[in-house]
């Protein structure tokens, strides 16, 4: 379900040339499951100004 650290792993190891090439690690992976958005295109924008300004918020409370 969750491949992100297996992803960093590869690059540390690739970088280090202890893993194998892209092909030969993409040997073992395989998909599991797929998803796809179902919000609805106002209901995302207005979650997502939202959060943007949180960040924003975050940010400059930090700066002080």
């Amino acid at each position: 379900l969750e491949t992100t650290a297996l992803g960093v792993a590869w690059l540390a190891g690739s970088y280090l040339d202890m893993y194998p090439d892209r092909k030969e690690f993409g040997k073992g992976w395989y998909v599991d499951k797929e998803y796809f958005p179902e919000m609805d295109t106002d209901t995302r924008n207005t979650l997502y100004a939202r959060w943007q300004a949180a960040v924003k918020s975050t940010l400059s409370f930090s700066e002080n």
